[in-house]
């Protein structure tokens, strides 16, 4: 059995590789890649996001926006994380991190 602090890495691991995924896939905007990342990272059509305004979306309207040549990603990186707390005997990870990101819309 993997220690917390090896739980930890893989969740760290994760998101920043997560990450760096999604900004290639935004600036590259080909749904092929778009969809192939979602995949890769066990992200389906039932996921809900919170969009930088604070509004919640679906996986579609997500892909939408990273298609659209409406909306340009710039920069895309986590900073730092804040913390990794496990739940449900160590099945569900809450994480709190900084990430900077940057994007031009039209």
């Amino acid at each position: 059995m993997s220690s917390t602090s090896d739980n930890e890495a893989e969740v760290k691991e994760y998101l920043t590789k997560f990450t760096d995924a999604w900004f290639k896939a935004f600036s590259d905007k080909d749904p092929d890649q778009i969809d192939a990342m979602l995949e890769t990272f066990g992200i389906d059509d039932e996921t809900v996001w919170i969009r930088p305004s604070g509004n919640p979306a679906g996986t579609a309207i997500m892909k939408a926006m990273m298609i659209s040549e409406d909306v340009v990603a710039s920069k895309q990186k986590i900073v730092e994380f804040s913390s990794v707390r496990f739940l449900a005997g160590g099945n569900v990870a809450v994480v709190t991190f900084l990430e900077e990101s940057a994007f031009v819309y039209k």
